[in-house]
């Protein structure tokens, strides 16, 4: 069985083409769903000019701040290559990991590099659904799950927040 790696990106819009990644979030599953190792870093956007203002109101992150402090996308993603090491011993998970997930495939396309990881994905969402009978935002199946102290749309955060949902469905909770 292979082991979970849990995504989250906070982006510079919605579309994974025009926009892009600017904070990339990861922590790695055990077996008994436990996070074992996390992976946090902030990425410079590479179409400055589709930053949209929505989404900064969303994740409160600056396009100032980014181009500051942040590393490039090709450098923040050969860290995160080193970080996972083997992608074929994972599978990528997340909370509508899609979105994720495209995000991330479109970022590797725009640095020339290839996506390591398959095709296969777990989407937390999707098992909430499943069990809890609706549709729910991940602040809601916090509240549903009882995971406190975790602000939402936040990378890292919101990786911790689904691994802990993960957990709690897995344990019958």
């Amino acid at each position: 069985m292979k082991n979970l790696i849990i995504i989250d990106v906070e982006t510079s819009g919605l579309d994974p083409v025009k926009n892009d990644i600017i904070q990339l979030g990861a922590v790695k599953l055990n077996n008994n769903y436990d996070i074992t190792e996390r992976f946090s870093i902030e990425t410079k956007p590479i179409n400055k000019n589709n930053w949209d203002k929505k989404a900064e109101k969303v994740h409160k992150i600056s396009l100032k701040h980014l181009m500051s402090v942040a590393f490039s996308l090709k450098t923040a993603l050969d860290f995160f290559d080193e970080w996972v090491g083997n992608p074929k011993k994972y599978l990528l998970g997340g909370w509508n990991v899609c979105f994720d997930a495209a995000f991330l495939l479109e970022s590797y396309k725009k640095i020339n590099k290839k996506f390591l990881f398959d095709y296969h994905f777990i989407d937390v969402n999707s098992l909430v659904y499943f069990s809890q009978g609706k549709i729910l935002k991940l602040n809601e199946a916090k509240k549903v799950f009882k995971i406190n102290n975790y602000n939402i749309h936040d990378a890292m955060n919101d990786c911790i927040s689904t691994a802990l949902i993960l957990k709690r469905i897995k344990n019958g909770i």
